[in-house]
């Protein structure tokens, strides 16, 4: 029984790992936030956030 658990969560690891390594290769995942963020800001509905300044310049200086 525990065999089987430590499979699934070493499965589970490999793909949520080979996930995070295609996005990033891929650079779809920038491009994805940053659409996500413009589409943010022209909301009117969307509440003021603290840390969108320095989200904002970190997306810009990459």
């Amino acid at each position: 029984m525990h065999m089987w658990l430590i499979v699934l969560l070493i499965l589970q690891f490999l793909i949520v790992t080979g996930m995070l390594v295609y996005f990033i290769c891929s650079d779809s995942w920038d491009e994805d936030v940053k659409h996500t963020v413009l589409d943010e800001e022209e909301d009117p509905e969307v509440l003021p956030n603290p840390y969108r300044k320095v989200w904002q310049e970190y997306l810009s200086s990459r």
